[in-house]
């Protein structure tokens, strides 16, 4: 997936980012009934990247 070349490349959050776009996409292809199914509902965020909270100075 192209989320996999995104993180290899060092950019999780991007990734993140880009599965949300494909989302969109898609979630606004199968508004007008058309009936497609979202191949980004089977990919949870976490499975492309996880974050931990920023810890102050």
């Amino acid at each position: 997936m192209v989320c996999d070349a995104i993180v290899a490349r060092g950019a999780p959050a991007t990734a993140v980012h880009a599965r949300e776009i494909v989302m969109l996409v898609f979630r606004h292809a199968g508004q007008p009934g058309h009936g497609l199914p979202n191949p980004a509902d089977k990919v949870p965020p976490r499975s492309i990247a996880t974050f931990r909270r920023a810890t102050g100075p």
